[in-house]
């Protein structure tokens, strides 16, 4: 028996999940629900309930909630048998959680055998110090500087990037090393780390979906953060390029030798015409809700219309439906009928002026429009 399909959206960053929850409600004929997250057992009861009538979709707001759905239903069998999906986790062998995807040196163990047409592995090697500088000695013939040193995993405290905020560090020479590592030994003891050779080129990344050994995506080339955390990812913008055959080469011959299955981010850089992989794959959907916001094209519906979910009749052409960029616009819908601070409404204003570099000048009067209304509307319910 063939059991019909859902989604369920798991709460938890509302500025995700709620305008996922609404572009996927309104676009889908299949079943779509928002489920709470608070507790484990509660998250791994509802799943259940709800894999005993359908094949369960899965996508989370934040690292956090996708990390949470595998270890709710861990034990459960649901994954195993199919009637439980998460989507941008699944490769190889077996089901990889999202923070062991993330996991660069689990990811460089896979790939260290393979050898690639289209991109070159940077080159790369997995170093654990023990804390005895008898170690760093060895260590010293092995390494070419200038290199780049980065945490294979974030720990809980996420140490690494409270010291470097820019997620890695970069050391010129083999006294630098020395230095630092003693002068941060806490940091370095102890601590699987990656060592890459320094490729100096343009960082550009892929976002989209893989799904029978294809990919379908974006090419980023520049990114716009907003500076205010309660956005989360959804007011992170990027500027999107036509996709470059190499990246796109790249990218899914990457997919066919991890049979990557979901929506992910994987980044390059791109260095005199060709592409370098330093093993940064995200297999976060969450990422992609802004492109969702920013994009008339929906790159969720796609994935799942491919996987045999139903689109409604009267969802139209992607190319057709309203463009709502705009991070005040998004603030304003998602918290309809509150009371809206002026400061928080100025300060998004401000980042929409950053934003619109990104976009046509009919688009930024339509926007216009668009705001003024919804700003009267919010006065009048006020």
């Amino acid at each position: 028996m063939t059991l019909e399909k859902c989604v369920a959206v798991i709460m938890g960053t509302e500025d995700i999940h709620q305008p996922l929850y609404r572009s996927l409600k309104s676009a889908l004929s299949n079943e779509v629900y928002l489920i709470q997250s608070h507790s484990r057992g509660r998250l791994r009861n509802e799943l259940a309930a709800l894999a005993e009538r359908y094949e369960v979709w899965v996508f989370a707001s934040n690292e956090f909630g996708i990390n949470v759905v595998h270890e709710a239903v861990k034990g459960t069998g649901l994954i195993d048998v199919g009637k439980v999906r998460i989507p941008g986790t699944a490769f190889l062998d077996r089901v990889y959680t999202s923070a062991e995807v993330c996991n660069k040196a689990i990811l460089y163990s896979l790939l260290e055998s393979c050898e690639f047409n289209t991109f070159r592995k940077v080159k790369t090697q997995i170093w654990c110090w023990n804390g005895d500088d008898g170690q760093l000695g060895i260590l010293q013939g092995c390494v070419n500087f200038p290199v780049v040193i980065k945490p294979a995993a974030k720990d809980d405290r996420d140490s690494f990037t409270s010291v470097f905020p820019g997620k890695i560090v970069v050391l010129e020479d083999w006294q630098q090393l020395c230095h630092l590592v003693r002068e941060k030994r806490d940091l370095f003891c102890d601590k699987k780390l990656l060592l890459q050779e320094l490729v100096k080129g343009v960082n550009v990344s892929w976002f989209g979906y893989a799904c029978g050994g294809h990919a379908e995506g974006y090419w980023i080339t520049a990114v716009v953060k907003s500076p205010v955390g309660s956005f989360g990812g959804t007011t992170t913008l990027a500027r999107l390029e036509r996709m470059d055959p190499r990246l796109s080469s790249a990218v899914d011959e990457l997919v066919k030798v991890l049979n990557l299955d979901g929506i992910f981010e994987i980044e390059f850089i791109l260095q005199g015409g060709k592409l370098h992989f330093f093993y940064e794959i995200n297999p976060r959907p969450i990422l992609q809700v802004a492109l969702v916001l920013q994009q008339r094209r929906n790159i969720f519906v796609e994935y799942l219309s491919k996987k045999g979910f139903t689109l409604k009749s009267n969802y139209g052409n992607p190319q057709v439906l309203p463009n709502f960029w705009g991070s005040a616009s998004r603030y304003l819908r998602l918290n309809a009928k509150k009371q809206i601070s002026p400061a928080i409404l100025l300060r998004t204003a401000v980042h929409d002026v950053r934003y619109s570099k990104f976009f046509h000048h009919r688009e930024k009067i339509s926007y216009t429009f668009c705001l003024a209304k919804l700003l009267l509307q919010c006065v009048t319910d006020s």
